[in-house]
């Protein structure tokens, strides 16, 4: 998705709560040298630093603000069943405001609405001064405000997957207009805000309902013309409570909030200050994503202009031609354009870059021949054991990868498990590289990669290719500077082609040894339990946190650390204050 040229600067609008409540469920446990809980700080703040590579001019957070919104007062069941916030999570809320109040992040919150809604009006309000928009967040209730100028850009698996939604892919996805995802949800439901929609209606009937009536007030009006049956004896009994579903999944676009931009341009930050509050995060690595302001160049949008092909692209079917373009090259960048993974992937053909050629071959005889003659090269790839392996699938040798992006990118923000190559040349190439799921097609829509026409096929892994093969010394330099080059180049790349031997030819198994392992680790375990009994001097369950509150600040009396709507916080931060007691 393009946002329409010769709008005004870009506004990103960043829905706080829920990337923070998707950062602490998708990341382990972090914590600081003295005690503190990180892992949802770090991980938004990562999401933050792919935001604003982008070069957006101005940025905005909203956040809840915990009182009832008008939503619980009309329905009071709304969201009801949710669990309370974890005690780990409550401390970091704060924490990541002082994390956007260091870049000078506006941070907004109402009583009575969502940050949701005031991202709603926010969009509205940018919109109509002529600005484009992006919105971050992690609920995709937001896709109901994308339009030609506003995009939403969510978490697709952990945090820094991440996927750009416009109008063309919402209505791949779901096969309907942007606004129409109201009408959706109202009939389907939604478990997470306890909103029951219609009963035995799930995603495909009410995309189907959507598609056929356009909206829920014409399905209601037209409901006769439904065939007789349990579906239309359904969606009349009813009707109240569709209309109030889709009250509670509208958002708000009128908030009695204003929009103050000239306060949001974050690129006046202080970085000085945004590197003390990374010091006391202990997010030294992070640092490095962020440039200093006077070094941010401004971009028109996340989606970037499409980059250009590369220079002298081929498509190669003679074996011959495709060896003889590797001559007096030392070192090629390869993308692998398959279909399957692992052992079982069927290699459809190879993007190749030296520097000096950019091509593709798709015929087995022309890329059985690249993948022999690499043998005698250094090759740089992505997903560098992905790529052995579909080399391996060729006839090519063993080889151990000289470089792999991926590995990189997750040594340089060790919060990504997935670092996508297209987030990669957009951070450190600004180049847009088309994704997987903009080439293939996402949902019902979706094709395999085996139906994809070869020019479009060879224009995707040439550009994959040449970006890997231009990624190498920035992230080199980048590793060296962080001092994880050591770490790269003797650990992580050889453990890559280990797990690729592995995968290729098995490993075997002592299963007698592990169930003995099992037992003794069982052992051991019980034993630790039955001595904390024993200091307690009591009987009970040490992973029931208000049995182990109980015994530690009503029984032992130990000194009483933050209490929550509970009871007694035994998060990680109250155990550690108790080591030395």
């Amino acid at each position: 998705m393009n946002v329409p040229k010769g709008r005004r600067g870009r506004v990103v609008l960043i829905d706080a709560h829920s990337l923070i409540y998707r950062a602490f469920f998708a990341l382990p446990p972090m914590s600081t040298s003295d005690g503190q809980v990180t892992n949802a700080v770090y991980g938004f703040t990562s999401m933050l630093a792919i935001v604003l590579a982008s070069r957006p001019e101005y940025a905005v957070a909203a956040f809840d603000v915990g009182a009832p919104t008008f939503r619980s007062q009309e329905y009071e069941q709304y969201k009801a069943g949710r669990r309370a916030m974890p005690d780990d999570l409550r401390p970091q809320i704060e924490k990541v405001r002082d994390v956007l109040t260091a870049f000078t992040i506006p941070i907004y919150g109402l009583p009575g609405y969502e940050a949701d809604d005031l991202i709603g009006t926010f969009a509205r309000i940018a919109e109509e001064r002529g600005h484009s928009v992006t919105i971050v967040s992690g609920d995709l209730d937001c896709l109901q405000l994308v339009s030609d100028s506003v995009e939403a850009l969510v978490p697709r698996r952990g945090i820094t997957d991440t996927f750009v939604y416009g109008p063309d892919q919402v209505r791949q996805r779901y096969g309907f207009e942007p606004p129409q995802l109201i009408d959706f949800k109202a009939l389907r439901g939604d478990t997470s805000d306890n909103i029951p929609g219609v009963p035995g209606v799930g995603d495909k009937t009410a995309a189907k309902l959507v598609q056929d009536f356009g909206s829920v007030e014409a399905l209601l009006e037209r409901v006769d013309e439904l065939p007789e049956g349990r579906l239309k004896t359904s969606i009349k009994a009813s009707a109240d409570q569709i209309r109030l579903g889709k009250r509670m999944v509208t958002i708000v676009r009128d908030v009695p909030v204003e929009l103050e931009l000239e306060g949001a341009r974050w690129t006046r930050f202080d970085y000085d200050h945004v590197r003390d509050v990374f010091d006391r995060f202990e997010f030294r690595q992070l640092l490095s994503r962020f440039p200093p302001p006077d070094q941010v160049p401004v971009q028109p949008s996340l989606a970037f202009e499409p980059a250009p092909q590369p220079a002298g692209l081929k498509i190669v079917e003679e074996a011959a031609e495709a060896a003889s373009l590797l001559d007096g090259a030392e070192h090629a960048g390869v993308f692998t354009f398959t279909e399957g993974a692992g052992r079982s992937a069927r290699v459809l053909g190879l993007g190749v870059a030296t520097g000096a050629h950019t091509f593709y071959v798709a015929k087995q005889d022309a890329m059985d021949a690249v993948a022999s003659t690499l043998d005698d090269r250094t090759v740089s790839g992505h997903d560098a054991k992905e790529t052995e392996l579909a080399l391996r699938s060729l006839g090519g040798g063993k080889r151990r990868f000289d470089f792999s992006t991926f590995l990189a990118a997750y040594l340089l923000g060790a919060g990504s498990r997935d670092p996508r190559l297209e987030d990669l040349a957009r951070e450190f190439l600004e180049v847009a590289l088309v994704s997987s799921e903009q080439l293939l097609g996402v949902g019902r829509a979706a094709r395999k990669p085996s139906a994809v026409p070869v020019e479009e096929a060879a224009d995707f892994a040439a550009r994959r290719a040449e970006a890997i093969l231009n990624l190498r010394p920035r992230l080199e330099a980048e590793m060296r500077n962080l001092g994880v080059d050591y770490l790269f180049h003797e650990i992580e790349l050889p453990l890559a082609g280990v797990l690729a031997d592995m995968e290729s030819e098995g490993v075997a198994v002592d299963v007698p040894y592990l169930k003995q392992m099992q037992d003794e680790l069982g052992l051991q375990l019980s034993t630790i339990e039955s001595r904390i009994e024993e200091l307690a001097g009591q009987k009970f369950n040490v992973n029931a946190p208000q049995q182990l509150a109980k015994v530690l600040f009503e029984d032992l009396r130990l000194p009483v650390g933050r209490r929550t709507k509970t009871g007694y916080s035994t998060d990680a931060d109250t155990l550690e204050s108790l080591r030395e007691k």
